[in-house]
């Protein structure tokens, strides 16, 4: 049986242990604000709460237009640590 893996938060990992990388795919406030700090969190690939919102509106107004195949492309963004006004501008759309 192998050994076990310590979790990411173990007492005496650094927060910058280049050992260590995690990434995620929501871009929620929390995973952006420990992105912007700079801890092992290293990058985010960030949906915009407004990209979100405008397809929640645009899509079911075009079915009820008749459009014929409604969609919506919500753009996807990668932030890591040097993005800041980037994570800075999501995080005030979750406000």
């Amino acid at each position: 049986m192998p050994t076990p893996r310590p979790p990411i938060s173990t007492p005496g990992r650094d927060k910058d242990d280049a050992k260590t990388f995690v990434g995620g795919q929501d871009g929620s406030a929390p995973s952006l604000l420990a992105v912007k700090q700079g801890t092992f969190y290293r990058a985010s690939a960030a949906l915009a709460p407004k990209d979100i919102a405008a397809a929640i509106v645009d899509v079911p107004r075009a079915v009820a237009a008749g459009k014929a195949n409604p969609s919506a492309q919500v753009p996807i963004t990668l932030v890591q640590r040097a993005d800041t006004a980037r994570i800075d501008a999501l995080l005030a759309q979750n406000a």
